[in-house]
């Protein structure tokens, strides 16, 4: 959800930028320039910035050869925009419609219950090897002291 409200913040300030350009002295070649550079950026980025951009540059392009006014770049760049997120939504709602079928045919389960044999096994190993300790017999702990004698001798 960040992404998205980052995304609409980005293109609010592209919004801007192409406005502003379209009513300085660069005009709507100002525009083509900026949008250009801005598809570019946003390629590997944000589809839904990249398609706001190349539709800018599309509307800025025609607007240079056909003389028109800035206000007809503004609101292009502002179509621009909206049709850059209506793309992007309908290209996403397959993959959603996909994602939300898988999750209902592979539901996030707990492991908890099927690995508790797990704890019971371990348990059950501890306490038959507390209960299996046998003092060594009289024999077996000479030469175990022996074998220690020797060691640190």
């Amino acid at each position: 959800m960040s992404f998205i409200i980052a995304s609409l913040v980005v293109s609010a300030i592209l919004l801007a930028v192409f406005a502003a350009l379209a009513h300085s002295r660069a005009g709507s070649s100002g525009v083509l320039i900026a949008a250009a550079a801005a598809m570019v950026f946003f390629l590997c980025i944000s589809p839904a910035l990249f398609f706001q951009s190349l539709l800018t540059v599309l509307i800025a392009a025609y607007a240079s050869v056909r003389g028109r006014k800035p206000g007809f770049v503004v609101r292009g760049a502002l179509v621009a925009v909206a049709l850059g997120y209506v793309a992007m939504v309908l290209l996403a709602l397959p993959g959603l419609h996909e994602l939300a079928r898988m999750r209902q045919d592979y539901p996030v389960v707990s492991l908890a219950e099927r690995l508790s044999y797990e704890d019971e096994k371990t348990s059950a190993r501890d306490s038959r090897a507390n209960s299996e300790q046998r003092p060594l017999a009289s024999a077996v702990e000479q030469q175990l002291q022996h074998s220690e004698d020797d060691i640190e001798s």
